[in-house]
């Protein structure tokens, strides 16, 4: 019993020993941040206005996010490009569905954090950082740029009127 023990602590300690730093990837470790997004009324541009069952779908992603109501949102940008195409979809399900589709354009650059985390991407936005395409009827109404370098996920980035 003692040898199995003793062998067993000997083990433990030899691997929390032979661990560097690099081997684990700490939770706090800031990743590849995501593109905040803030919705504000297009007649009164410094109120927040609410979207109601927004739909985002990525184009070359195939990705999509859950419906969402809210005024602020963050979604991811595509770190192998620079661009990230979105359909945002107002009232989706509904008879009233609206889309708009966002090309988002950005230079990106990458940051080694260590061997465990690898890289993450930084973007700097474009000026315009996105184009707009509806041909029919748009129910977002402008684009503004409120932060060009997308470091974190602390404030908002863009805002959309709508």
């Amino acid at each position: 019993m003692k040898s199995k023990l003793k062998t067993s602590l000997f083990a433990i300690i030899f691997i929390m020993i032979s661990c560097e730093k690099d081997d684990i990837c700490i939770e706090s470790e800031i990743g590849t941040p995501r593109i905040i997004l803030s919705f504000y009324d297009k007649t009164n541009k410094t109120l927040k206005k609410p979207v109601e069952n927004l739909l985002i779908k990525g184009i070359e992603r195939e990705d999509t996010l859950d419906i969402f109501s809210g005024d602020s949102i963050a979604i991811p940008l595509r770190n192998n490009s620079n661009f990230s195409k979105y359909e945002f979809i107002l009232n989706a399900g509904g008879e009233n569905s609206n889309n708009d589709t966002i090309h988002f354009e950005y230079s990106r650059y990458d940051l080694y954090i260590n061997r465990a985390c690898g890289f993450k991407s930084n973007y700097i936005l474009n000026d315009p950082p996105a184009k707009l395409f509806n041909i029919d009827s748009p129910w977002i109404e402008q684009i503004l740029k409120l932060k060009d370098t997308i470091l974190n996920e602390n404030n908002a980035h863009l805002a959309i009127y709508h």
